[in-house]
């Protein structure tokens, strides 16, 4: 009796073993195609930025800050307002590095590993459009199974943003050269006459 349940436990922790790396790829597949699904759906770049920050806190189990270039001042990162992990100095500044150098750094990583989350450049194409920093909820860091999932991420993330920057910049540009453009931004700020 105490043998054949010495068996049973023993298969069941076998299986269960060979179960969660494919319930991990179900879930990692599923997260990738809700993110996907909801990035394509994206109207303007606010919307953007929330969804980023929404869809990879839930599915790395993680507080998230998104960090921006500054519109006017080259190189300068800007955390987005609305991030759930408000960067200190020294993530800023670990942040800032990756963005320059775009490479990985932060705990978990070779570089900069003093820091207390790990911070990933959003790549598009041959430049660098922002960081996506990450803080475990738990006490561990993010762990390796999540990385292939936060690497397809951060692919689909920069892409996103690449995308909406270039429509804002088309839409910028259509505005500017629209002969009624002041006219309408003066209707806008003043009401009609």
């Amino acid at each position: 009796m105490l043998t054949e349940l010495s068996r049973k436990r023993k298969r069941k922790q076998m299986t269960s073993g060979l179960r969660d790396p494919e319930r991990r790829r179900v879930q990692h597949a599923t997260a990738m195609c809700l993110l996907t699904r909801e990035l394509a759906q994206v109207s303007d770049f606010a919307d953007l930025l929330a969804i980023i920050i929404r869809e990879v806190g839930k599915a790395a189990q993680a507080d998230v800050a998104l960090s921006m270039p500054h519109e006017t001042q080259d190189g300068t990162l800007v955390p987005y307002f609305a991030s759930t992990w408000p960067l200190g100095e020294k993530e800023q500044r670990v942040a800032s590095w990756v963005f320059r150098r775009g490479r990985s750094a932060g705990r978990g990583t070779d570089m900069l590993p003093f820091a207390e989350g790990v911070h990933l450049p959003l790549i598009a194409g041959e430049r660098t459009v922002g960081v996506l920093s990450l803080r475990a909820r738990a006490s561990a860091a993010i762990i390796d199974s999540q990385q292939d999932l936060m690497e397809g991420f951060v692919r689909q993330i920069a892409l996103a943003i690449d995308r909406q920057s270039l429509r804002d910049a088309e839409q910028r540009q259509k505005w500017s050269n629209s002969p009624s453009a002041p006219r309408r931004h003066f209707e806008r700020e003043l009401g009609p006459h």
